[in-house]
């Protein structure tokens, strides 16, 4: 199962790297040395790299994993260490060791007021995470 946002919110979450690549390219042209230049650079690398991920923020759910990809870093979470899928949302869920924790779902997350298409989406985008958990829970159940 593969999960991602409307495709309005995946363009807007390219919105920030797009804006660093913006400014990398006006300090290159206005830099006054070398290593401006290398940080020019840098910080239109970083992103490139963020409009990419921002464009691919979403969730992957196979028989035993779910891959959560954020905007810096994908976790990979075994599905029989999930505990629940929060209304942040994020996944809480035990480390090998016991330990608790949380990893945010960014790609379904809304940190205001959006449209009401996009809130439907996320709504309906973590119901099915949240089924997809159950169904695992069932299945250790019944063995």
């Amino acid at each position: 199962m593969e999960l991602r946002p409307l495709m309005v919110t995946r363009l807007a979450n390219m919105v920030p790297g797009v804006v660093a690549v913006g400014f990398g390219i006006e300090w290159w042209f206005g830099a006054s040395g070398v290593l401006h230049q290398v940080g020019a650079a840098v910080l239109a690398g970083v992103g490139v790299a963020m409009s990419v991920r921002g464009f691919r923020l979403g969730v992957s759910c196979d028989s035993a994993t779910m891959t959560v990809r954020g905007l810096f870093w994908s976790r990979r979470i075994p599905r029989s260490s999930i505990r629940a899928i929060t209304y942040f949302p994020a996944v809480r869920w035990s480390s090998r060791s016991g330990r608790i924790v949380w990893t945010p779902i960014i790609a379904f997350a809304e940190p205001g007021r959006v449209i009401p298409q996009v809130a439907r989406r996320n709504e309906e985008a973590t119901d099915e995470l949240r089924q997809w958990v159950g169904r695992g829970r069932a299945r250790r159940k019944r063995r």
